[in-house]
This record gives structure tokens, sequence and C-alpha cells, in this order.
């Protein structure tokens, strides 16, 4: 052969036919492709997937060396190389597209491979007739990720006028492994930003500015999930993805400081015997008291613990020359203060301040409630339940003293004998007749849940003033009566003696045990509230239309206490302040009273700020010819008097099978009714006792056979939602009505176990409770997110 398309050299000889001296041409082949963004990451071309025009190729040869031949990608990402000849192998190189990080390159119909990442596609073998398609560059987006961090005044994560941002803050960019792989600082606006992030999983780290605490922490937009103190990881970029709202919120230290000093001047005692002394003094410092320097003040958690230093010591400071003494870089919480005794002093008024609390003084205690939840003898120099909040600056807890100097006694002559004190008589008054509540049963059957309020009257609510056991008068309103004596309780003898008592396990709010109760039967169902209204809650038992309740707080059934007769076995009891005035108030569900429906005809409602309706005042009870047919009895205390009160409020919410609730659903400070229904919710959010528009319909939270709870979990003041499934409490502490990774779990109680919420050590959060048989077990266990100490103590 000779150059291309010439034959020579051919001899022909005399006779010679030659024939097959044939010309084979080949038709030209071509390799194209796409460029495009891949915002699947999955190195498919999918479509919306937009194409990258402007992008340069090179043809690379079998070696995979440069040609020397390019091109560019035009409007649609696409390109091509034609007129290639057949029979040879080849391979496109891409010159990566600035802004953009390589993602997946893909062979197309000719096979070959691809490099990734690389931006190569070699060994594409062109045979006769072949043209390589789809020879396909995946390019990904940058993605963004960006926070703030911010004061955060009300602990709620969520930046609110008037929250300031903080500027210099270190903030750490994390890789799955989570190793620190880059830094920001954050500006004047809070804000901190990492941009330009190949797609991939990240995390970030911030690092607690100088003079805050931390507080929570927001996970943003894109996911992911909080991990410790200032970290949030499993941050999922997707290319182009700009994640925000990734949220460092931080708070102030609070601190506490007060004063001891000699109230007054000091008092001259003949002999050793030392008067009473505080009748003598106010406890109010004043610039003519003494201040007392190198006293010992300790401080310590709500129980009176020893709150821990940094080096694991207890916390402990003494005043200084003008009797000052101050803790600083403080946790929000309660504390309490506990004060050495100064040798040579008698104890004076000691008084809280500026944050309130209770001072332990011998003559003005904290109730026995308030007493028993302490770990230590406060020995009446202890300033307690201090509710410190983030930044606060309390102050004037202050401890006075006594000074008294004693002088050589003169001998008295003998003192003449105490005479006898008669004892004044008790007189009481024969009661009236016994009054007996009537009521009609109506046929129990399943009757279904009608949201326009057309249900067959056959199960209602009846709702219970008690105001403490003083509804509105001492006297008048209601009638005098008397009781007659159960098998259960005598308010004769006033004796509830069961053999099988109860026992109420309360748990701190890491879900830990930390006090027992034996009160009431363990066939009875437990409730608990504030009833006598000084913020703290008390327990109770519903036993067959008999209700009795620890009015005093101390965890036994005494002559202080209350009981009160409202239902019959078929209802189940409700707890609540149905008039708002800080007293929680008592109600049953159940079949309807004969007279219900005349008392449903002008039913106004509760006063709820959200209740619409008009007519008779909210808050005042029906006139008799208005009111069910039945009563309402009580007494409070073994001295006071039984009486008859009318029904205070009628309501048709809700069916047989349903389960009540009641909870302060708008944070106004009146509790409202609601159903539970197999995990469905109806809450009469406007409180006039009908489903209507105002009302809440919350789905798929819980689920058949759980048991509802009801409480301000996280003291913003609303009720949150919850259940309690054969010992584990789901509730739902973000108040967004579903039950999702950022709520809070708890293990207290077994299957037998009966719930029950209050808040038992009066900081305005409410705690979970169990009540169940004396000799079971109620298995406490910490919140499965928290990290509680191993060796809290369990008080019993």
């Amino acid at each position: 052969l000779a150059p291309p398309d010439a034959i020579t050299d051919i001899r022909l000889i005399s006779g010679t036919k030659a024939d097959e001296y044939n010309f084979l041409e080949l038709e030209p082949v071509s390799l194209s492709g796409f460029v495009y963004l891949d915002d699947s990451n999955d190195g498919v071309r999918n479509p919306g997937e937009a194409g990258l025009a402007g992008v340069q190729l090179a043809l690379l040869d079998g070696s995979g060396r440069s040609t020397g031949r390019t091109t560019v990608t035009g409007v649609g990402g696409a390109y091509r190389f034609d007129g290639l000849r057949p029979m040879e192998t080849y391979g496109v190189a891409e010159v990566q597209p600035e802004g953009l990080f390589d993602g997946l390159d893909t062979a197309g119909t000719a096979g070959g491979q691809a490099h990734n990442p690389g931006d190569r596609i070699t060994g594409i073998r062109l045979g006769p007739s072949t043209s390589g398609k789809n020879y396909n560059f995946g390019e990904l987006r940058p993605a963004n990720l960006r926070g703030r961090v911010y004061l955060d005044i009300n602990s709620n994560c969520t930046f609110d006028p008037g929250e300031r941002p903080l500027s210099g803050v270190s903030v750490f960019l994390l890789d799955p492994r989570g190793q620190r792989i880059a830094q920001s600082v954050t500006g004047a606006d809070g804000r901190y930003a990492f941009a330009g992030l190949p797609p991939g999983e990240y995390g970030v780290e911030e690092i607690t500015p100088e003079g805050y605490h931390d507080g929570p922490d927001r996970v943003g937009s894109a996911g992911g999930r909080l991990a410790g103190t200032d970290m949030i990881v499993g941050i999922a970029l997707a290319p182009g993805v700009d994640a925000v709202d990734y949220d460092f919120c931080e708070r102030l230290p609070a601190t506490l400081s007060g004063y001891v000093f000699q109230d007054g001047p000091a008092v001259t005692v003949i002999g050793g015997d030392i008067p009473d002394l505080v009748p003598l003094r106010d406890g109010q410092r004043t610039p003519d008291d003494v201040p007392l320097a190198g006293v010992r003040i300790q401080l310590g958690d709500a129980s009176g613990a020893p709150v821990l230093g940094p080096d694991g010591r207890p916390l402990v400071t003494f005043t200084d020359a003008a009797g000052y003494y101050e803790f600083t870089d403080l946790q929000p919480g309660l504390y309490t203060l506990l004060e050495t005794q100064p040798e040579g002093y008698v104890d004076g008024i000691d008084t809280p301040g500026s944050a309130g609390g209770y001072a332990v003084n011998p003559h003005d205690p904290p109730s026995p409630a308030i007493l028993q939840r302490l770990a230590v003898d406060p020995r009446n120099d202890a300033i307690l339940m201090i509710r410190l909040r983030a930044g606060d600056k309390a102050v004037s807890y202050n401890f006075s003293e006594i000074r008294v100097v004693g002088i050589p006694p003169v001998v008295p002559p003998p003192p003449p004998e105490r005479p006898e004190r008669a004892e004044a008589p008790v007189l009481f008054d024969p009661p009236p007749p016994w009054l007996a509540a009537p009521w009609v049963p109506v046929p129990s059957r399943r009757e279904p849940f009608i949201p326009d309020g057309g249900i067959p009257l056959t199960y209602t609510w009846h709702l219970s003033v008690l105001n403490g056991g003083l509804p509105r008068a001492e006297s008048g309103g209601y009638q005098r009566v008397a009781d007659a004596a159960s098998s259960y309780f005598n308010s004769a003898s006033w004796s509830s003696g069961p053999e099988d008592p109860g026992r109420f396990v309360v748990a701190d709010h890491r879900g830990v045990a930390i006090q027992e109760l034996l009160f009431g039967t363990e066939e009875a169902h437990p409730v608990a509230g504030d009833f006598n209204g000084d913020g703290v809650a008390e327990v109770g038992v519903y036993h067959e239309g008999l209700w009795l309740i620890d009015l005093n707080g101390n965890g036994v059934w005494d002559d202080e206490d209350l009981w009160a007769r409202l239902g019959t076995a078929d209802d189940l009891p409700v707890v609540g302040d149905w008039d708002g005035d800080g007293k929680d108030d008592i109600g049953i569900f159940g079949p309807a009273w004969k007279g219900d429906a005349r008392a449903l005809e002008t039913e106004p409602g509760l006063p709820d700020a959200d209740n619409p309706v008009c007519g008779r005042c909210k808050n005042l009870p029906p006139r008799p010819d208005e009111a069910t047919l039945g009563r309402r009895t009580m007494q409070r205390s073994v001295q006071g008097n039984i009486r008859a009160d009318l029904i205070d409020h009628v309501f048709q919410y809700g069916s047989e099978t349903d389960v009540p609730v009641a909870g302060d659903w708008n944070g106004d400070g009146v509790t409202n009714i609601g159903m539970f229904r197999g995990g469905t919710w109806f809450l009469d959010s406007d409180g006039d006792g009908k489903w209507s528009a105002g009302d809440t319909l919350v789905e798929d939270l819980g689920r058949p056979g759980d048991l509802p709870v009801v409480g301000d979990f996280n003291g913003d003041g609303i009720d949150e939602l919850g259940v309690y499934r054969q010992g584990t409490w789901y509730l739902d502490t973000t108040a967004d009505h579903r039950l999702d990774a950022h709520d809070r779990v708890f293990q207290l109680g077994g299957p037998d176990d009966r719930p029950v919420v209050g808040d038992f050590d009066g900081d305005g959060i409410d705690q979970i409770a169990v009540f169940g048989s004396a000799e079971g077990s109620a298995q406490p266990h910490a919140d499965r997110t928290a990290s509680p100490s191993p060796d809290a103590p369990v008080r019993r």
C-alpha cells in the first residue's frame, strides 16, 4: 500500500485479469455527553438537573494523553467531538468549573471507565458506525452552614426582641468524626457562617464565651442532633443547601448576696437563761446595725445538699468587713443558703431577698411540706427555695444576729405555784339530717363523640370549686349536713385506715425518685393539685366518690386535711383550678345525673380568657333552679362543719370510653377540660365546655392503651401533654403537640402503677409521680437524655 487512497506496484502480465482492488471507507464517529449540576449526587442526570454552559473539555487518545482537540459545553451543558476515526480508543477530560465541586462522572454507551474523583473518562473504544453518548460529568453546588450566638434571656432558644447577639465567639466546623476542620468567629450581629462547603456530613461546636453559661442549643433547617455541651452533629448537607438557624443560646450567670449583721444594740441578760429575744428585733438591716465579718455561708441546692464548685468542693464564702457575702457565676435553679451561727450571738430574724424564698425562723417557720424536702437540718439559720433565673442579681438575703451580754443573776425568791388553767367547754351544734346528693344512673352504652354537641346525654362532667375547703364563703351559700360512715372512711371519727395503703413515688426533674408517701388505699385513683394555694402540689385519692386530700401537705392523713364526696364508683376524677384563684378544685366525668339537662341550658362555661359565652357569671355557682340535682359535700379539718354545695359547672364533652383530662391550655390560670381517645386529644381551649371552633384537636400523640398525663413540664405557665405507657413516660416538653426526639422520655413505675403529675417542689415546673401498692416497686430511672448522678438519693 502506498499513501492513503492509493494502491501501487501492480504488475500485470499478459492474460492477467486483476480483480478486487477495492477501497474501503469508514464513516467518522462521535463522542458526546453533558456537564450538569447533580443535585441528587447520584451520578445520574435526572429531570430538572440543570446543564452547565461554557465548561471546557479535552479529547484524549487511547493512552490518556491530550489529542489537542477541545470543545466547550453549550447552553444546555452538552458537548460533542465529531469526525473521530472509528476503531480507536479515546477519552475525555473535563476542566473543573470554578465555584463547583467535582461530582460523579459516568461512562456512556460505548463503555469506558470514569475516574472518580478526577474529571476523566478513559478507555472508550469506538467501533465502526459507533458514536459514544452520555459521557457525563456531574458537578456539585457548594453548601452553607450558619447560625447565631446570642444571650437567651428567657431560655427558649428563640431569638426574641430585646435579646442581645454575642460577637467574637468562636464556632468550629466538625467533620463526621467530630474533628475540627474550620473556624468562624461571630460578628456584631452574633452570626457565624461556613460557606462553600462540599456536600456531606458536618457538625458545629461553640466555645462558650467567658462570663456566660451554656444555655439550650438549636438544631437548624438541615437536621442533626445535639451531642453534649455546645455541639450539634449529624448535619447532612446536600448540594446547594443553605442550612440555617444552628444557634447557640447563652445565659448570664446569676448572683446571690446578702449581709450578716448584729440587729440593734446588745441585749443584757441576767443569769444564764436567755429569753425569747425575737420580739425585741425586726430583722431589718439599718445603718446603725453592726456588720459581722468572717461568718460562714454555704450554698446548697433545693434540698440543701452542697452545691459543688469547679474543684469538687462545696461552695462556701465568708462575710467581709461590711458583713457582705456573695455567690457569683450561678446557674439558674433553686438554691438554699445555710449560715453557720456565729459564736456569742443568738439567732435573729433572717429575711429572704429580691428573688423570694422562705426563711427558717423559729417564730415563723415554713410549712412542713417545704421543710420535709430538705436533706439537711436548717437549724433556724437557712433561707430556702430561692429561685434564680438566668442573669438574676438576687440581693438582701440577710441573716440577723442578736448580741447577748450576761451579768451574774440575783437569786429571786421561789416563784408562786402556777394555777391550773381550766379547759374551755367545747360546744357542738347538733347536725341536721343527712342530705344525700341524688343522681340517676344512665345505662352505660358507647356513644360517639359528635363535635357539634349532638350527643345523647349519657356522660357528663361535674366540676366543684373547693377553694381550700372554703368555697366563696365560710358562712352562707351552703347547707350544713351530716355524713354517713363507709367501710373506707368515717367522718365522725376522722379515720381512714385501709389495710393495703397506696404509695406515691415522686421523681425530680431528671426522673429520679426522691420521695415516697403512703396515703390512701392502693384501690383508689391518685390525684394531685395545689389545693391550699401555697404553690406546692398536695396528694390525694379518690375512691368510689370519696375524696381524701392532704390539705396541709405533710404526706399523711391527719386532723388538718379535707374530705369530700362527689361521684360514684362509675366516675373518673379530675383536678383543676376551675375559677383561677390559685387553688385546685375537683371534678368528675361519668354517667349523667338527673337534672344535668337543665344545668346545661344555662351553663356559661369557665372564666377562661378565651370563653366568649355570655349569661350568668362564670365564676359563681348557679341558682338552685338552674343547677343539676345533686351536691358536693365536704369537711375541712376535724373541727370544721360538713357542708353541701351546688355543683358549679356541668359540661357535656366526650363519650363513655374517653379518658378525661384537665389543663391550663392557654396560660391564663384557669384549668379547662379535655378528652383523650387512644392517641387523639380533644382540648376545650376556650373553656365553654363544648366542642367549638376555639378548641384544639391533637392527633397521634399516644396510642390505644396509653394513660394520658398533663402538666407544665417546661415552666412556661401552659400545660403540655404526654402519655404513660406501662412505666414509660413520653412528655411533649417542646409543646408542639407531637412526640419526637426533642421531647423527654422517663422510666418511672410499672404496668400496675398509675401516673400522677404535680409541682411537688414548688419551682413552677411539674414533676412526675406514680401511685400503686406499698409493696410494689416504682422502678425509678432517669430521663434517657439526661445525665443524673448515680448516687442521687431517694428520700422516704
